[in-house]
């Protein structure tokens, strides 16, 4: 087993310095990342924040950014993925690194019922959010607002806190552009309002 475990591990650090590497070289600064998934809940965030202890530095120096994302409660569907709670990117975020920031998926956090507390405790790190809708059941993707996500919520935490990161919308657009574009409209309230303060 450890053995398998340093190989393990030692292939995640391979990987994600690949990946910066073909990232620089067309331009990127940051990647949204998934924390992965562990059969051990604690030794898995642990393993996470060995990895990223050996990679951040490197980060830092040619200014990458990993914007690690809420995912999955552990015990969805036994998928046991990483990080849908505080504590856990609190584990990692004690890092301290410029090259760490935190990206809030609506849709995750609907489904792992904790939008509140992940905005409450982590908007400071906050660099990106993924806009996307579900019914709390299934990773659905709706259109806007056509699901169970606490928009009203949502909307008021990123301007109680000032958040004028990147926006990723993740919702069908299809016959039906309203959504879309009420979706695109509140974003722009949401940007206007900074500036006018």
């Amino acid at each position: 087993m450890g053995k398998y475990c340093s190989t393990r591990h030692r292939k995640a650090i391979e990987a994600l310095r690949y990946w910066v590497k073909i990232g620089i070289k067309a331009g990127v600064e940051g990647f949204v990342i998934h924390g992965g998934s562990f059969p051990n809940h604690n030794e898995g965030i642990a393993r996470t924040r060995r990895t990223l202890e050996q990679v951040l530095p490197e980060l830092e120096k040619v200014k990458v950014v990993l914007f690690l994302e809420n995912h999955y409660a552990y015990g969805y569907k036994n998928c046991q993925e990483l990080f849908s709670e505080v504590w856990e990117f609190e584990k990692v975020f004690s890092l301290d690194s410029l090259s760490l920031r935190f990206c809030f998926d609506t849709g995750h956090a609907n489904l792992t019922g904790n939008t509140d507390n992940l905005l409450a405790k982590l908007c400071p790190y906050m660099s990106h959010v993924h806009l996307a809708d579900n019914y709390g059941i299934n990773d659905d993707h709706c259109l806007y607002k056509k699901g169970t996500v606490k928009w009203n919520l949502i909307w008021e935490r990123l301007r109680n806190n000032k958040f004028d990161g990147t926006f990723c919308v993740e919702f069908p657009v299809r016959d039906n552009v309203t959504p879309f574009r009420q979706c695109i409209s509140d974003i722009g309230n949401l940007k206007s309002l900074y500036h006018r303060i």
